[in-house]
């Protein structure tokens, strides 16, 4: 009776391990991007920076992440099938496909610029 018990404590554990680690690794996303956006190291720790961010335009950040897996999970480790010396290529163009997406994302997620021109007589 007492294996139950540690298989309930075992499961509840994974799943806040998981969640936690879902919010973390998009929170690090957008962290990341923010901070490129910026030029500012400190621009990463503003987490209200960042999740209000990543919150205006979640559909678009949904789709970074779902890219990045896609292309650098998936797609990246695929070089090995090349004689292994494939992965260099095929991860370097999952890492290029995914900062072109965080890219896209953040220019997506700024507010609109308007542009004012002095007028010289």
């Amino acid at each position: 009776m007492a294996m139950w018990g540690y298989g309930i404590f075992t499961g509840v554990f994974g799943l806040i391990a998981f969640l936690a680690g879902l919010v973390t690794s998009f929170l690090s996303m957008g962290a990341i991007a923010n901070y490129i956006a910026k030029d500012d190291f400190g621009a990463a720790f503003r987490l209200g920076e960042v999740w209000k961010m990543l919150m205006d335009n979640i559909g678009d950040w949904v789709i970074v992440a779902l890219g990045s897996v896609l292309a650098v999970g998936i797609i990246g480790p695929l070089g090995t099938v090349a004689c292994v010396i494939g992965v260099i290529l095929t991860m370097t163009f999952g890492v290029a496909v995914m900062g072109h997406l965080m890219g896209q994302a953040v220019v997506r997620s700024q507010p609109p610029v308007q542009v004012v021109e002095e007028i010289v007589e």
